[in-house]
């Protein structure tokens, strides 16, 4: 869609990917899955694509939708991560702080 200039389309289309959890980086030109959904949970149940966990301490009360913004990121990260686009990983580090969220990768 972007190639013929229609922007919102190619909005609309990230979106629906964002939703289905695959992050677009235009400027790379790759995908990666921040999660899945399937798996033992049964239909439609999302998959965590990483393993970092929330720590024991934090007891700040997060609603569905936060969370699971949260668990998002992470994935989109680790992803990043994995493939080297410490650029990418970074801004999605900066996204978790902005939401309150530290990460220890060496803790995980």
């Amino acid at each position: 869609a972007k190639s013929r200039k229609a922007y919102a389309s190619a909005d609309e289309i990230q979106e629906e990917l964002y939703d289905l959890g695959v992050d677009v980086d235009d400027k790379a030109r790759t995908w990666t899955f921040a999660y899945a959904k399937g798996g033992a949970g049964g239909a439609g149940a999302l998959v965590r694509l990483h393993d970092y966990e929330r720590a024991r301490t934090d007891d700040y009360e997060l609603g569905r939708v936060q969370f699971d913004e949260i668990d998002a990121l992470l994935g989109r990260r680790l992803a990043a991560k994995k493939a080297r686009d410490f650029e990418r990983a970074d801004e999605l580090q900066t996204k978790l702080r902005a939401l309150g969220v530290e990460v220890d990768d060496r803790r995980r």
